[in-house]
């Protein structure tokens, strides 16, 4: 056999074992992975789509819905939290990633920073509002 042809012929079996024992080693998923993997319908809504939503909300339980400002927020709660008073006026609990979108009419009122606040599911489903 030629010199090159064994060459290339080593260099072959040598990936071809890499690339098989690659495939079976099982490396424990560090929380970065565990971030990734997570497919919640709020981190690929757009700011306007969250904000359209938001406001269609409160429109259709007859708020007046009018702001200059907004801050979109995504929270996490480990367990069951409180989080909002839901639209039939009961606590609602909630585990796992959610979104806060603050609605602020008047910025530059001083310190009364009244605003509505809108809760989004991972799903991107509203979960209630209060004002404050």
């Amino acid at each position: 056999m030629r010199p090159v042809f064994k060459v290339f012929a080593l260099a072959v079996l040598i990936l071809m074992i890499c690339s098989a024992c690659s495939g079976n080693v099982s490396l424990q998923d560090s929380p970065e992975d565990e971030a990734e993997q997570t497919h919640s319908t709020i981190y690929t809504l757009s700011d306007l789509e969250i904000i359209k939503k938001s406001a269609d909300f409160l429109k259709s339980h007859g708020e007046k819905v009018y702001f200059e400002e907004s801050m979109i927020t995504v929270l996490h709660a480990d367990e069951k939290t409180p989080i909002c008073i839901g639209p039939d006026e009961k606590e609602v609990f909630y585990q796992g990633d959610y979104m806060e979108v603050r609605l602020y009419p008047d910025p530059d009122n001083g310190d009364d920073p009244d605003c509505t606040i809108v809760y989004l599911s991972d799903k991107g489903n509203v979960l209630g509002y209060e004002k404050k």
